[in-house]
């Protein structure tokens, strides 16, 4: 595969140089076969037997087209996990990616069954749609018409970075972009390189795909089956770095779904997290249902912002009922 990264495919935090992405004809049909495959699965059970089919038509597409690498050079990150039955959170690990309980992590957009990952958000412009996506990234339910739980808490840890890192772009979601200037501002420049270097055949195709992984990484769904097409995608983008070329792939960040795309999620590896994240404040939010429209929330800080020390949260201030500071 030395001959895919001298192309400069997926070349992990480098510049990519599309001058080498020129696609024969007969490359683009087999291509465009494999990528028709891997839509097909967007209608039609995923199970065992073809999860493995889905990883292969994948494999082929990861081998030729690059993926763009882009710094995650923000202050901090925000992830949010749900408070239950009254419980309040006393540790770092409790609001971290899952160590405790590995057999009760469920498939999602980018992890399989019992497999563990940090979803988190980047900040953005605007703290309201903010802290609305990483409230509903993190419990889905909030907005569930058959959720009648008149107050639902949260806590948040605001993970600050040791240094910068890289990860790869699936966001080419235009309201995403437009709410994070600086990725915009990156993204385009790829698109515009693509289209000048790049024979008109090469530059479709790969700007299908790059459109394409954007919209599953953002759609909506009901089944976690539906999730499976980027798993299989994350799980063998990690397996082909690991076996060719002996790097680990840090993450992805995407457009999110549940606040149809305005903010910028991201998937990071725990080893990424340990090498890169620290916690360094946690504080507890909630969502307060409307008494006389249940479809209405208010919502808002219910806890001081705390200062984790030796990776204790030392949440305090907290607010019951139905208060918010």
């Amino acid at each position: 595969m030395n001959e895919q990264k001298k192309r400069g495919a997926i070349v992990y935090g480098e510049d990519i140089d599309l001058l080498q992405f020129e696609f024969t004809d007969s490359e683009i049909e087999n291509l465009s076969a494999e990528f028709e495959s891997i839509k097909s699965y967007t209608t039609k059970q995923i199970n065992q037997d073809n999860f493995q089919e889905l990883c292969n038509s994948w494999y082929k597409i990861i081998d030729r087209i690059p993926l763009p690498p882009i710094p995650v050079d923000v202050e901090w990150l925000l992830r949010a996990r749900a408070n239950f039955n009254g419980e309040i959170f006393e540790k770092e690990s409790d609001i971290s990616y899952n160590t405790k309980n590995i057999s009760a992590i469920k498939a999602n957009r980018f992890n399989r069954p019992q497999e563990s990952v940090f979803y988190g958000i980047l900040p953005s412009d605007e703290q309201a749609k903010f802290f609305a996506g990483g409230s509903l990234e993190c419990y889905k339910d909030i907005v569930n018409e058959s959720n009648e739980e008149p107050i639902q808490y949260l806590t948040f840890g605001k993970w600050h970075l040791r240094s910068h890192f890289v990860v790869l772009n699936l966001c080419f979601d235009n309201r995403a972009l437009n709410a994070h200037s600086g990725l915009k501002k990156i993204i385009d420049n790829y698109l515009s390189n693509l289209e000048k270097n790049c024979p008109a055949t090469s530059f479709k195709f790969i700007k299908e795909c790059w459109f394409f992984l954007s919209e599953l990484a953002s759609t909506k769904y009901k089944y976690d089956q539906q999730y499976f097409i980027t798993t299989a995608f994350f799980c063998v983008l990690r397996e082909y770095y690991r076996i060719h070329f002996g790097e680990a792939i840090n993450g992805v960040v995407y457009p999110s779904s549940m606040v149809n795309g305005d903010t910028l999620n991201i998937v990071l590896m725990p080893e990424a997290v340990d090498k890169y994240l620290y916690l360094k404040e946690a504080f507890m939010y909630k969502f307060v249902r409307g008494m006389n429209n249940k479809k209405s929330y208010e919502c808002g800080l219910c806890s001081l912002i705390s200062q984790v020390i030796n990776h204790k949260l030392n949440i305090n201030g907290i607010k019951y009922g139905r208060d918010i500071y």
